[in-house]
């Protein structure tokens, strides 16, 4: 029934000709487990397409004629005879007519009445596909299909090379070798990865429609999660937010497995900013779960949250630390470490052994092919806009200018805003913009938009819609729901509420909810199931926020900070003119000692870091500014929370004394620092790094260290009494393996070193000789056995690396009453010895005698 004359056909979705329709009505059945042929003759007829079920010998054939016409009943009346004939031989068979473009309703009609089932492509394909609301919900989106009409295709340029994304992505999809199936795409805010995503999501669904041979691109924004999550979690949500919840989450992570499914996690930077060091290790377990056994995935973020290999490899350290204490790890402790190292070769063979590709802007010809495209037949309008963005500019660390015209979040919203700019004479004669100036420009006019429709005051709505930013991008919150919108209501419109009698009151709350949900920044959340509102690009987000902090400690009244300063954040910060930045910073000196009292100014210090490593004298002289010390005295940083600040960076070659008692210092950087006599008693360090670092007579006391790299740092003198007992720090071989240490172990590595802790036992302290293993090996055969050979003890094993030593301690043991030497030169443990060596061994406590040997004799 397939129509030679007319080669194309085109179904809602879908476009088919001759060739593919049949190809795609085939899949379909292959995929639901049945065996498929085409243009089969039987009885005399040729028929498109027979399809069997698998597994079920006395189950009839299919029989399905093809057509990529839309069926009319002279049509219809044209091809009934195959199936009048196969009524007549195979009574009781299974007829299908598959329309691409469907039928007129009284053919329907004829075709039921005479044993033969009329289905367009799109029904045939709901019958068997599973993710039907999913697919119908995405390529009927307006909003997404707009994105596509208006779709500028981006570069990937890295040292895999320099070509068009979303073509490199299609072969990707096809031909992804083995180490690239887990795929990394890096990009900085505002290159549009989100938009790749959705674009790949829509293209790729569109295929899967067409041909269900082909995998089914499954999007999940991880934004969503900012708590822990699992494998299963994940899917769930993807499931219950996308109409599928009849989808068993078992048969999804069947499919993945199967490479029937492609995942495109969007915003790892989103999630990662919420979480700390171990929830991002458990969630790059469940991504890296998802990829096994060939399963492709991408995940996208911005450079600076996708953490290196080397900072996630320190989590060897949950096994190794136990392995430390191995005769008292109990059955328990040892599924733990078995489940713990499965979860390491995940993560080493589908996260750390990543495959990227860099995202870049779009490029001068790219943007400009854009502009004239969106405004065609408005040339006007296309000067206007391309003089803006020929003006906005970055000034790098160099002071070199970095164009940043080809940023396509901020071409959109200039697109967007056409006839505001045009209306507005200053764009015409506007100087050149930094990141800030062009954001400020653009929210400008929006506000001027929506001053058109509403008699609110713009800096009422700016100042509600600067909350809503900071309301929205803490933990808890993803999107802006109703509720959200009246707390913002009730706080910044108190004034005006309150003289209203309570029904005024409601409706007057009623009518702002309306008027402030429909600003011009925000838009309908996407794929959400609740209600609700976000801002139409992060970055729009992010500079409102940043706004809202900065107009703040402008005003002296720094508001407490409780959401992540990202490093947008701080690149629009450190955008503006010095003149306004020395001024902030002046004032933050002003207000410094607030914070004994309570007004917490750390987050102040990293949003303006950036900022201030560019200004006068660099952060070493805006640090000693803020504490009012001279040249050579203590930086007083005290009761501060500060996070990912790279002091290393702006201390290079300094000789520096912090004092951070009290404070809250995360993922910071001190590697390499002369320190000495630093003080951090009473802190919270998470992730800070003081590899090769001076640290010597600093005071940690009653700290809590949580996976601090202490690797080649000098901590002689140091005080660490009294820290956490569930603290642990991260010390790196030569051969570049991470071991982490916890509690004991750890207190006893730092006495080791040189400082001065609470009591442990000396095993503990010991236990870090390089030499410790020999000794323990030795005692090890000594127990296990009733004569051990001298030369096996001092020369074999553990001892092959030093005889020497090994030869010294075993003299010692004899001198000790431990052991015996016969005059065979077999060693035997005494009663004393097995003693001795039990409790060791058994019980974690190192004897005096050991103490000595140590001490006295082979320090």
């Amino acid at each position: 029934m397939v129509n030679k004359a007319n080669d194309k056909a085109v179904s809602g979705k879908a476009t088919f000709t001759t060739k593919t329709l049949p190809v795609a009505i085939g899949n379909l059945f292959k995929m639901n487990n049945y065996e498929v042929e085409y243009n089969v003759h039987v009885h005399g007829a040729e028929i498109d397409i027979v399809a069997r079920a698998k597994g079920d010998p006395f189950s009839l054939p299919v029989y399905i004629e093809a057509t990529i016409e839309y069926v009319s009943t002279e049509k219809y009346g044209k091809d009934t005879t195959k199936f009048l004939l196969l009524n007549r031989k195979a009574p009781g068979s299974n007829l299908l007519c598959i329309s691409a473009e469907g039928f007129t309703p009284s053919v329907a009609e004829r075709a039921r009445e005479s044993g033969v089932t009329a289905l367009s492509y799109d029904d045939l394909f709901a019958k068997f596909e599973k993710f039907s609301p999913y697919i119908d919900r995405v390529l009927s989106d307006k909003e997404i299909k707009k994105l596509i009409d208006a779709y500028e295709e981006p570069n990937f340029s890295d040292s895999k090379g320099s070509e068009p994304a979303t073509h490199w992505l299609g072969y990707w999809r096809g031909y992804a070798p083995e180490e690239a199936k887990w795929l990394i795409i890096l990009g900085e805010y505002g290159t549009g990865k989100t938009c790749l995503t959705r674009v790949m999501q829509y293209r790729w669904l569109q295929d899967y429609h067409n041909d269900p041979s082909k995998p089914i691109p499954v999007r999940i924004e991880l934004r969503n999660f900012s708590r822990q999550f699992d494998a299963k979690g994940l899917l769930h949500h993807f499931l219950d937010h996308n109409g599928l919840g009849h989808v068993p989450v078992d048969f999804m992570i069947h499919l993945i497995r199967m490479g029937r499914v492609i995942l495109l996690l969007d915003g790892y930077d989103e999630m990662a900013q919420f979480l700390n060091a171990r929830e991002r290790r458990a969630c790059l377990g469940a991504l890296a779960e998802l990829a096994a056994d060939g399963a492709k995935g991408i995940i996208t973020s911005r450079p600076n949250y996708f953490t290196e290999a080397e900072e996630l490899n320190v989590f060897e350290a949950l096994y190794k630390s136990l392995e430390h204490n191995k005769y008292h790890i109990s059955i328990l402790d040892k599924a733990f470490v078995a489940e713990e190292r499965l979860v390491d070769k995940l993560v080493e063979n589908y996260v750390l052994n990543r495959y990227e590709r860099k995202l870049q802007d779009l490029t001068p010809v790219q943007t400009e092919s854009l502009v004239r495209r969106s405004l065609s037949n408005d040339v006007d309008g296309q000067k206007i806009v391309l003089s803006i963005l020929n003006r906005v500019f970055r000034e790098e660390d160099s002071g070199k200018k970095q164009a940043l015209s080809g940023k396509p979040v901020i071409i959109t919203y200039l697109l967007e805003l056409i006839d505001e700019l045009r209306s507005d004479a200053s764009t015409l004669t506007i100087g050149a913009l930094t990141e800030w100036q062009v954001y400020k420009f653009i929210v400008d006019r929006l506000m001027l938009r929506d001053l058109r429709r509403s008699a609110l005051n713009p800096l009422e709505r700016r100042k509600a819609l600067q909350k809503l930013a900071v309301a929205i991008s803490g933990r808890d919150a993803v999107i802006a729901d109703e509720e959200t919108f009246n707390l913002i209501i009730e706080s910044e419109f108190q004034k005006e509420l309150r003289r209203l009698p309570p029904d005024e009151k409601r409706v007057r709350k009623n009518e702002l909810f309306e008027d402030l949900r429909s600003s011009a920044t925000l838009t309908r959340a996407d794929g959400s199931k609740e209600d609700g509102w976000n801002f139409s690009h992060n970055s729009l987000r992010e500079f409102l926020s940043a706004e809202l902090f900065l107009e703040s400690l402008s005003s002296r009244l720094p508001i407490q900070i409780t959401i992540p300063i990202t490093f947008a954040m701080r690149a629009f910060v450190a955008s503006l003119d010095s003149s306004n930045l020395k001024a902030l910073w002046q004032v933050l000196a002003e207000i410094w000692p607030k914070r004994a009292s309570g007004s917490e100014l750390g987050s102040y210090v990293t949003l303006l870091w950036d900022a201030v490593q560019k200004s006068e004298g660099g952060a070493h002289a805006a640090l000693r500014q803020l504490s009012k010390e001279n040249e050579g005295a203590k930086i007083n940083l005290a009761a501060l929370q500060i996070k990912d600040i790279d002091f290393s960076e702006a201390f290079s070659g300094k000789n520096i004394s912090f004092g951070f008692e009290e404070s809250t210092i995360s993922n910071c950087i001190f590697s390499g620092l002369d320190m000495k006599n630093s003080d951090f008693r009473n802190s919270v360090l998470d992730m800070a790094s003081f590899v090769g670092a001076n640290i010597s007579e600093c005071s940690f006391a009653s700290c809590l260290l949580f996976e601090c790299d202490l690797t080649d740092a000098d901590i002689g003198g140091s005080d660490f009494i009294g820290i956490d007992g569930d603290s642990n720090i991260i010390l790196s071989s030569p051969n570049g393996i991470f071991y982490s240490l916890s509690g004991k172990a750890a207190i006893g590595y730092l006495r080791y070193m040189g400082a001065s802790t609470d009591y442990v036992d000396p095993i503990h302290v010991y236990r870090h000789h390089p030499k410790f293993p020999i000794i323990e090996k030795i005692l090890e055969k000594i127990s296990g056995q009733k004569n051990s050979q001298l030369l096996g003890l001092t020369q074999r094993g553990e001892s092959r690396a030093d005889p020497p030593f090994a030869r010294s301690f075993v003299e010692h043991l004899i001198g000790k009453g431990w052991i015996s030497l016969d005059r065979h030169e077999l060693v035997s443990a005494t009663p004393l010895g097995r003693s001795e060596i039990q409790r060791m061994l058994t019980k974690q406590q190192l004897p005096e005698d050991i103490v000595e040997f140590f001490d006295e004799v082979y320090r």
